[in-house]
């Protein structure tokens, strides 16, 4: 068995920087759940909302890089 020693910085860190990483996959569940009972509207409203997600985080990753 491994043992994963962290400090909680490290964690929150780890949690900040993959954030946006878990908000967008469960935001991509939320469509995928839509179309398997067949509520079509609304998976074409709510589809582009990880491909978003993962834009914006992109964008404020660079913004945060180029202020240090």
């Amino acid at each position: 068995m491994v043992f994963i020693n962290l400090t909680i910085l490290e964690a929150k860190k780890i949690i900040f920087k993959w954030s946006a990483v878990f908000f967008a996959f469960s935001c991509l569940l939320y469509p995928f759940g839509m179309g398997l009972i067949a509520n079509i509207e609304e998976v074409q409203y709510s589809g582009h909302w990880p491909g978003t997600i993962f834009l914006f985080s992109i964008v404020t990753n660079q913004i945060q890089n180029k202020r240090l």
